[in-house]
Formats: C-alpha cells, sequence, structure tokens
C-alpha cells in the first residue's frame, strides 16, 4: 500500500471537491465497471491506495466502506453513511478511527457562531426554523438524476439534504426525539419524495422545524431562538440580536438590538474546512475522534424515523 490517494465518484459533488483537492493533494480517479458491484479485482486495485475518498451515490456507499475499511488506510466518505437501515447497523460495529463521514455542516460560519460560548448559551434555545430549498426537481435533468429514483435514493430529500441539517442540530444541541415528519412528491418528476417537513425535539426541550425541498421557490432563511437573543442567517450575512430587560421603566424589554453583523465567505457550508480537518488528520497519522463517527452514526438513524 501507498500513501497516494484515490476518488471514487465523478458528480457535481465529486468535482467541487476535487477542485479543492487539487490545491493540496496528488490523486487518481477510479471508474467501477459496474457501479451496482465492486469486483474483488477493484478491491484489491483499491486497497493500494492510503486515501480513498468515497463519493459515490448513498446507497454505494456501504459496498465500498464495508470491502475498504480494514484500518489501513483513512476513507473520507459522502453523508449519509447509508440509506439502509440493515447497512447503517453494521457499519455502527466496524473499526472507527480512519473512516470519516463528510457531515460538513459542523464547520459551517454558523456553528461556529452558535458554538461560541461568548455569545449563546446553548442549553438556552427555545426554537428554531430551518427552510432551504429550491426547484431543482422541476428540471427535465432531474428525472433521470439518481436523486430522484426510490431503488437508488428511497429517503429522497430527506437522505440528500435533511440529513445535513439534523447532524447540525443534533452536533449543537442534541436530539431527543424526531416529533413528526411530513414527506411528497411535488414534481412528479421521479418516484421519491423532494419534499420533507421535519419536526425535532432537542435534548434541552427546545423545538426545530425544518423545511427542505426540491420543489418550491428558493429560500435560504434560518432562524435560532434564545431566551434573550436571536440569531438569523439568509446565505449571505449573520445578524445576531439581543432583548435587554428595562427596569423601572412601563416598557418591559427593549429591543431586539442588532449587536452583531457579519458576511459570510465561501465556509456557508463547511465543505472546505471539513476536508482540511480530514487530510490534518492524514497528515499527522492521527485518529478521527470516535464521539465524530459516533454523531454521525446517530444523525444517520434519524432519516429511518417516521
Amino acid at each position: 500500500m501507498n500513501n497516494d490517494s484515490i476518488i471514487i465518484g465523478d458528480g457535481k459533488h465529486s468535482r467541487q471537491i476535487k477542485k479543492f483537492l487539487k490545491k493540496k493533494i496528488k490523486f487518481e480517479i477510479f471508474k467501477p465497471k459496474n457501479k451496482n458491484k465492486i469486483s474483488e479485482k477493484e478491491v484489491n486495485f483499491l486497497k493500494k491506495y492510503g486515501v480513498i475518498f468515497i463519493l459515490t451515490p448513498n446507497s454505494s456507499h456501504y459496498q465500498y466502506i464495508s470491502k475498504l475499511n480494514d484500518y489501513k488506510r483513512y476513507i473520507f466518505c459522502e453523508k449519509p453513511p447509508t440509506n439502509n437501515i440493515y447497512q447503517l447497523k453494521k457499519i455502527e460495529k466496524m473499526r472507527k478511527g480512519k473512516l470519516y463521514f463528510n457531515f460538513n455542516y459542523r464547520f459551517s460560519e454558523i456553528a461556529n457562531y452558535l458554538n461560541n460560548k461568548k455569545i449563546f448559551n446553548k442549553k438556552e434555545l427555545i426554537s428554531s426554523i430551518i427552510n432551504v430549498s429550491h426547484n431543482y426537481a422541476l428540471k427535465k435533468e432531474y428525472r433521470y438524476n439518481w436523486r430522484s429514483k426510490k431503488f437508488k435514493c428511497p429517503f429522497g430529500i430527506k437522505e440528500m439534504v435533511t440529513v445535513h441539517w439534523i447532524d447540525l442540530i443534533n452536533y449543537l444541541f442534541g436530539i431527543k426525539k424526531i416529533l413528526n415528519t411530513e414527506e411528497r412528491n411535488i414534481s412528479k418528476n421521479g418516484n421519491t419524495n423532494d419534499t420533507a417537513d421535519i419536526f425535532i425535539k432537542t435534548k434541552n426541550n427546545a423545538t426545530v422545524s425544518i423545511f427542505n425541498s426540491y420543489s418550491s421557490s428558493f429560500i435560504f432563511n434560518l432562524l435560532f431562538i434564545f431566551k434573550d437573543r436571536h440569531l438569523e442567517f439568509n446565505g449571505k450575512e449573520i445578524k445576531i440580536y439581543q432583548t435587554y430587560l428595562k427596569k423601572n421603566s412601563t416598557k418591559r424589554t427593549v429591543g431586539p438590538r442588532l449587536t452583531k453583523r457579519i458576511k459570510v465567505g465561501k465556509n456557508i457550508n463547511g465543505l472546505e474546512q471539513s476536508l482540511i480537518f480530514f487530510l490534518k488528520k492524514v497528515r499527522q497519522k492521527k485518529e478521527i475522534p470516535d464521539k465524530l463517527f459516533n454523531l454521525s452514526i446517530n444523525s444517520n438513524k434519524f432519516i429511518f424515523t417516521n
């Protein structure tokens, strides 16, 4: 085995990652002869590499992880680990130290600010509303994409987009349970769900509403409400407001006052920072923390909850 890197997958997201990696490392591209089943010869070929990036459709992740995760090489796998509950149970029992799942919103600007103890007490979250959508499913190309096919993407937008937001909430606040989910296919292009509403209760009993769709007007709007402040994010800038108690006055409160306005650059979804984190572990020959692996498994489980 050498220390070279190889990438499996050539989709749109894969190309984004390749573009960034070109600045950092040298890598090869692997294209399997059969996308649904990797041969033993191909497995032996891939095992020659010290770092493997699995950037393939969700339904194919397990076939690569199960054959390549032997703790001899680092593996970067796109989220979610799998869209099959039985495969997830097997992944959960695997060796952890060199297997990394790319839930990159943990490294995003919004996560950085919500994690800042000088600004927020996360235990004081009361409510959050996450609305993120666009109308990709209305394009003709969508019906031919694997994201629209139930046998490839059985949980539809929930496993593609919503799982990112579920993981962000789980990472920041911890999820107690999924209260309810509503899923539907609005576009009728394809046979899996292109729209989802998820309602969550956190470990501190805050409520979170998540709306994602491939069949609606474009919107990117996040709101996190705490006891005396709230955060708004429209995808371009973060605004933090604070409400003050007014003593000895008929007015009970003053505000909300805008206390911070932050322009957000390319780190909106944390992808580059997630890649940097992984590459640093590889370079330093250190293990991926178990808590990140366990969190990935736990977040993945929630897409199977109705």
